[in-house]
């Protein structure tokens, strides 16, 4: 379940799959880096007098590797899309859900209110995300 709800009326499962694609891709990086660590693996070998190679076959570890690099790219993918989702609805939201949402310093009226190509181009995610 999604805590902030005001969020997710407004920008509905489109959060929820950048948030969860962003974490996963965490975790994956994470495991790109283990596998490739020599210290690492050399501690995980001699632990236990070598135990954990009867459950882990640690002589695979480039095929996790590029497994885990391949998962990031597919859920970066996810992520982005996800975005263009959010940015997609932020433009289409109404100036009142966008003041009661985003809780600027200064309130949106009708004449100021940003299009979905101004989230795009004018703010930092849009232009990071387009970069």
């Amino acid at each position: 379940r999604f805590e902030k709800t005001d969020i997710f009326d407004l920008l509905g499962y489109c959060i929820c799959f950048a948030r969860g694609s962003a974490l996963a891709i965490q975790f994956n990086v994470t495991i790109v880096l283990l596998t490739m660590a020599r210290s690492f693996l050399t501690a995980v070998r001699n632990l236990n007098d070598g135990a954990i190679l009867n459950y882990m076959n640690l002589d695979s570890n480039v095929k996790a590797h590029k497994i885990c690099g391949l998962a990031i790219l597919v859920l970066a993918l996810i992520h982005t899309f996800a975005h263009v989702c959010d940015f997609h609805r932020l433009g289409q939201a109404s100036v009142d859900e966008l003041n009661q949402v985003l809780n600027l310093d200064e309130d949106f009226t009708n004449i100021t209110k940003p299009s979905t190509m101004d989230f795009w181009i004018s703010s930092w995610p849009g232009v990071t995300g387009i970069l």
